[in-house]
Parts: C-alpha cells; structure tokens; sequence
C-alpha cells in the first residue's frame, strides 16, 4: 500500500516524463523553421503627383475623313518618379459629358448583333442548302467611337520652355466627331507591372470644360502655345498653327 510520500514521489517522475526539460525544449525549438512571411512589395508609384498644365479649350466637330484636334493639346505632367520608372506607366483619355455623369467616349447602335452570312452565297441553291455560316457583326450594333485619335500616351521626358527636364504624357491628335457640345477629358493613369488582378488607375484627373462647335460657328484655332512649340521641336507630333516654330 502506497504512503502519501509514495504518491508524491510518482507524481513528480510523471511530469519529468511528460514535459521535457528547459534544455530539450529549447533543442526542438531549435529544429523549427520559421513560416515565410509575404511582406507587400512598395510600389515605385506610391508617391506619383499629376497635373494638367495644359488644358483643351474649344474645338471643331470632326467627320471620319476632316478630323481637327483639341486645342490646345492636352499635356500632363507627371511628379514623383524617375525618368526609368515612367516607362512602366501609361495613361488613356476617355470623354465625359461635363457633369461627369457619362462616358461618351464611344457608344453602340441600336439593332441586332450580328448577321449570319453563307460561306457560299453564289447560288440559290447553296443559300438554301449550306449549313456553314460567316458571322460577322452588323453595321447596326457596330461601336461607334465619339473620341478618335490616340487614345493612349506612354511617358516623354522632355525640356520644358525654361530648359527643365520633366515627364510628360500629351495627347495631340484628339478630336470629337458627330456632335457639338461641353465635355472633359478624363485621364486615367495605369501600371503597366502584371498583377494577376484587374487593373485599376494609379491616379486620375479630369480636364476643364472644353466646347465642341459646329463648323459655322467655330471661332477658330488658338495661337499655338510655347509649351506645344517646345515640345514639336524635340519630336511630339503636335500641329502648329502656323509653320513658324
């Protein structure tokens, strides 16, 4: 029969059998591998600025073959990364209705999809007994762009007038086609470094109020800034009012 010293002395070799010593613990710890940790990798862009120092004003409704370009060019200026880092950047204009409230960048007609042609249409015959098809979209439903020209602008590092270096997104060859009316651009800029996920704008920024006129009742091209003079000279395909640079 076990004394209550007995009980004391087995209950004291149990517990050294089942927690190790301070030593042996600390070897096992030893032995474990710490779990990866994924830390967000600080994107270059976090601290990127843009403003527009040139504003669009007025232009001409334009048709598929008489287009005329936004005046003045757009042209954005972007802060807060290097030259080097600019090239992963890109920037898409869109066009807005002046309260912001629809992109009327382009827009669709109404009708049906598409249109189920036979792939030989030289007979009756072969109408009637074909089951191969061409499908190809109907002039009805075909998108209708309202902004045309390049909608996109990859980074310039250019000169400015005063012979400062800076980067430059600029839009020269936007123009609005079908109908007058008030607008603004809106600019969106994106990353070009894959993600896997959907993209959104790095920033965004949206012009003044611009006026689309009629061809009677456009009041002319504005004088051709310094700053679109400056930038023609050193490559920006921008159109001069006059040929004088």
């Amino acid at each position: 029969m076990m004394t209550e010293d007995d009980e004391v002395i087995a209950d004291m070799t149990h517990t050294r059998q089942h927690h190790p010593a301070p030593y042996e613990l600390q070897a096992h710890l030893d032995t474990l591998q710490p779990l990866p940790i994924q830390l967000p990798v600080p994107s270059p862009f976090n601290h990127i600025h843009l403003e527009i120092i040139q504003q669009p004003t007025r232009a001409r409704v334009s048709g598929l073959e008489d287009r005329r370009a936004i005046t003045p060019v757009p042209i954005l200026k972007l802060m807060g990364c290097t030259a080097h880092e600019s090239r992963l950047l890109i920037m898409h204009a869109s066009l807005w209705s002046s309260d912001l409230k629809h992109n009327l960048t382009y827009s669709f007609n109404s009708g049906k999809p598409y249109s189920y042609i036979p792939l030989d249409s030289t007979s009756t015959e072969s109408i009637s007994s074909s089951n191969e098809y061409r499908i190809l979209p109907s002039q009805s439903y075909e998108k209708t762009f309202i902004l045309m020209g390049t909608l996109l602008s990859e980074c310039h590092s250019l000169q400015d007038p005063s012979f400062n270096h800076g980067l430059y997104f600029i839009f020269p060859d936007l123009s609005v086609r079908i109908k007058p009316g008030k607008f603004r651009l809106k600019f969106d800029l994106y990353s070009l470094i894959p993600t896997g996920q959907k993209s959104s704008p790095l920033r965004t920024v949206i012009s003044n109020t611009f006026e689309v006129f009629r061809g009677t009742d456009f009041p002319g091209l504005e004088e051709t800034s310094a700053l679109s003079r400056c930038f023609a000279r050193q490559g920006i395909p921008i159109k001069m009012k006059s040929i004088y640079m």
